[in-house]
């Protein structure tokens, strides 16, 4: 069942195919490893996803119109992780 959402989701174009003169703000950082390794001291256990076939779902919008590319989701747990 999952593999089957994954590929329904995955027929949405990436927002930058779709709109190619759209382009990401100088201001915003590009993710790094150091990144990644701070959240996942910062969070619960197994509250990180990187995986991009766990991320696909995160990066549609709800009417499946518009794909993303993140490559990280966090999931905190509690109110103290947000």
């Amino acid at each position: 069942m999952w593999s089957q959402t994954i590929r329904r989701l995955s027929t949405s174009a990436l927002t930058r195919v779709r709109h190619p003169k759209l382009r990401r703000s100088t201001h915003y950082a590009t993710l790094t490893d150091k990144d990644v390794s701070f959240f996942e001291r910062l969070l619960s256990s197994g509250r990180t996803i990187t995986n991009p076939d766990e991320c696909l779902p995160f990066n549609i919008d709800y009417i499946k119109s518009c794909q993303g590319q993140s490559q990280l989701v966090l999931r905190p747990k509690t109110v103290d992780e947000v």
